[in-house]
């Protein structure tokens, strides 16, 4: 009984192995496993394990140390036959040592190294062991270190942080070392602390990190800014200056990521990227989480839209394949914030909530905010206005307090959309004017085609200059289609006459070059206006129209009210149109339909969502029952193509050729 409690799950074969290690004068017998029938339970695959996790416990710590050191031991020996059970067999090395023990330490780390390609708290646990049986000095400091970033990784802040403080301190001369242990402090803050207080434990050692080595200054970089996205601060400059003191000349995994990161710095600024040929494509291959996040960051920052959406989805499947649930809820925010903008509602819906879940589930107190700012942004567009309201509420009351004005930005913007489709611009001003973004940095600035049309609404022309300045800087020098077609937008809204119309062409021209369908409808949608109350309401009439079709598609309900309003005082009304068939979908069941859509099976998918194959199957057959089809190509063509979502829209005749007012 106490070899299997030490083994956890033991093979059969495994079992008579450690017990004639440990008990050679006692005859083996399968009897005294028939005996236990009540207490163990043995599988199709002849692996043992105790039937309740309790009695297991009681076994284990029932035995005194020695015993438990011998049990761990005996396994250690009988595990020297499974070429696969290397890391297993140094577990039990590792706990049957007693006292210092560089040997079995080293044979740890060994396979530490190796679990990190499957489990990163497998990797962190056999580190920390290593730690134990190391001398003190820095070898165990590098191993409690690197135990400390594999629990990190693995979404366990708690063993992270003990780990941590065993070791600060230790190696004041080893710099690099410090700044590793700074890097995980930074970390830590960024995921469950202040992200303010990140920045400031990495500030001072940005300018000379940079100056030192491409691999140890690019996490670096990368956090603090990271960290100043979630405080909206204004630290592009600092990050722009940095990236400028690398020195990345080859072509390792790092020198790539680093030319891309001051490639996107440069880019911002209106500069040539400056990169080296083949680097796109190399990032195609990153395998790890992280540097698949950071990729991702910087493929936007160069307006690679596509790119940094594959790389980002490449991120949540590597992520949820290693257990990184530390990456996972931000992927899977960026995950969201795509689906958002690009009018998939349903699926940002289900990473959203995703993320949120595993967010929670980790501790990662910060992921759930801008999550739930993500939520709150979905329900806000769809019209769903005490739903909003109670999601962004929380999260500008908690994120206040921790410092996350990222989140507080995010939840004002959801607040202010639903004010601004309910046609109450003034309150909406009030949203976009909030003191966390006042100053047009960062996640602010996003905000400006908003203020500007919430301000003209309200007959606030005086705050428009400054935050339209600095957003038509960013457009330019970005040379992005979506935010040079914002700016037209803004610049029409600011214009009259011919000029506003101009403009309003040509923003509509440049939104048929992007995949942000609700950004387009609502240009359409103030163009229609314009067009109204200048007396052209014939002319009103079409891209009206197309903005009402295109609201209804999203399900972005308010809007679609506002069009319709917009419609009959131009002259026109419509019939209710046919309920989008894929609307009943449940966030899991969207989930499921955009990994069927992605070619994946049902195991594979099974693996992604952590269910089983048959749950899968099940949430399947109500997807096919719900969405009228009967097989996963059409399931396909229809919802993820656009004929799901497709509405049914009947014109009627114009009453009698009213314009309206």
């Amino acid at each position: 009984m106490l070899l299997i409690a030490a083994d956890g799950r033991t093979h059969y074969t495994t079992l008579r192995r450690a017990f004639a290690v440990l008990a050679p004068a006692v005859e083996w017998t399968s009897a005294g496993l028939d005996a236990l029938d009540d207490l163990l339970a043995m599988d199709e695959a002849s692996v043992i394990a105790f039937r309740h996790p309790l009695i297991r416990s009681a076994v284990y710590h029932g035995a005194d140390p020695d015993e438990r050191r011998q049990a761990h031991h005996a396994l250690a020996i009988a595990l020297q036959a499974d070429d696969d059970a290397a890391e297993r067999r140094a577990w039990h090395l590792g706990q049957a040592a007693d006292g210092e023990n560089e040997a079995t330490a080293a044979e740890l780390e060994r396979s530490a190294y190796r679990a990190a390609r499957v489990s990163s708290a497998t990797a962190a646990a056999l580190l920390a062991r290593s730690a134990e049986l190391s001398a003190p000095g820095r070898q165990r400091s590098r191993r409690s270190f690197e135990s400390a970033a594999a629990w990190w990784t693995s979404g366990d802040f708690d063993r992270a942080a003990t780990m941590l403080a065993g070791i600060y301190g230790h190696d004041q001369r080893d710099k690099p070392r410090r700044w590793d242990v700074l890097w995980l402090q930074a970390s830590l803050e960024l995921h469950i602390g202040n992200p303010s207080t990140a920045m400031s434990l990495l500030r001072p050692i940005l300018a000379p990190a940079a100056e030192t080595s491409v691999a140890l200054a690019l996490p670096l970089l990368v956090l603090y800014n990271e960290a100043a996205f979630c405080a909206n601060a204004d630290a592009w400059a600092e990050v722009a200056a940095a990236a400028e003191r690398l020195t990345p000349s080859g072509n390792e995994v790092e020198d790539v990521l680093a030319r891309l990161l001051r490639g996107s710095c440069r880019v911002r600024s209106g500069k040539d990227a400056g990169l080296a040929a083949g680097d796109l494509d190399a990032v195609e291959q990153l395998t790890d989480p992280a540097q698949l996040w950071w990729a991702s960051g910087f493929m936007l920052g160069l307006g690679h839209k596509d790119r940094a959406r594959r790389l980002c989805r490449l991120a949540t499947q590597h992520a949820r394949r290693l257990g990184a649930a530390v990456f996972l809820p931000w992927a899977l925010w960026r995950v969201a914030s795509d689906d958002l903008a690009a009018g998939r509602f349903r699926s940002a819906e289900a990473a959203a909530e995703e993320g949120r879940q595993i967010a929670e589930e980790t501790g990662q107190i910060n992921a759930g905010l801008a999550l739930r700012g993500s939520l709150a942004m979905l329900a806000a567009l769809r019209g769903q206005e005490e739903s909003a309201e109670d999601l962004a509420l929380g999260v500008i009351a908690e994120g206040s307090a921790r410092g996350m004005t990222g989140a507080v930005v995010i939840a004002h913007r959801a607040l202010g959309l639903l004010d601004l489709a309910a046609d109450r611009p003034v309150r909406a001003l009030a949203h976009f004017e909030s003191p966390s973004s006042g100053s047009y940095l960062g996640l602010a600035i996003v905000n400006v085609p908003d203020l500007v049309e919430a301000a003209t609404a309200a007959g606030r022309p005086e705050l428009i200059a400054e935050p339209l300045a600095a957003f038509t800087r960013w457009a330019d020098t970005a040379n992005r289609p979506d935010l040079s077609a914002l700016a037209a937008r803004c610049r029409a809204l600011t214009s009259s006459g011919d000029t506003a119309a101009t403009e309003f062409r040509r923003a509509l021209g440049l939104h048929a070059h992007t995949d942000q369908p609700l950004e387009h409808a609502r240009t359409q949608f103030l163009f229609g206006q314009h067009l109204r109350r200048e007396r052209r309401p014939t002319e009103a009439r079409d891209p009206l129209r197309i903005a009402l079709a295109t609201f209804e598609s999203l399900g972005a309900r308010a809007w679609a009210d506002r069009a319709r309003d917009e419609l009959r005082a131009a002259g026109e009304t419509r019939k209710t149109p046919v309920t989008d068939r894929a609307a009943d979908l449940t966030p899991q069941e969207a989930r499921i339909v955009e990994s069927v859509a992605a070619g994946l099976t049902n195991r594979e998918i099974a693996a992604q969502l952590f269910l089983s194959p048959r749950t899968i199957d099940y949430h399947l057959r109500k997807v096919f029952v719900k969405m009228g089809v009967s097989s996963r190509a059409e399931l396909t063509r229809d919802v993820l193509h656009g004929a799901g979502a497709k509405q049914a829209l009947v014109d009627e005749p114009s009453t009698g050729g009213r314009t309206g007012g």
